[in-house]
């Protein structure tokens, strides 16, 4: 809806979530929704403001996805390496909303240096 962050972010974020492989493929058990559960919640209502250029997206990782057992919240050997899985699709998530937000400040740029503008 673009109040928290652009349309372009949600979309980017959206198609790397989309993009990772299903558990039946050799992916994660891992489910995502976007817009759903937890949508506006008080960090992105608050901090959250694109016209003024602060974005902001609520990610929430359950807790199996980096600790071994859900029951013992304590850090050890199984849990790093269980954390290790989830490196790579937590980069995903930072890579592909950093690259539409630089894609859209390059394309702002453009048009105000078309329209004789100072960016």
């Amino acid at each position: 809806e673009g109040r928290s962050c652009p349309l372009e972010v949600a979309q980017a974020l959206e198609g790397a979530c989309a993009a990772w492989p299903l558990p039946n493929q050799g992916g994660p058990a891992w489910r995502w929704v976007l817009n759903a559960r937890f949508k506006g919640g008080y960090i992105t209502r608050h901090f959250g403001n694109p016209t003024q250029h602060t974005h902001a997206v609520q990610l929430e990782l359950s807790q199996r996805a980096y600790l071994a057992d859900e029951g013992e919240p304590l850090w050890d050997k199984r849990s790093e390496a269980h954390a290790e899985q989830a490196r790579p699709w937590l980069e995903g998530l930072i890579s592909a909303a950093l690259g539409a937000l630089s894609e859209r400040y390059q394309q702002g740029h453009q048009q105000g240096h078309q329209q004789g503008q100072s960016v």
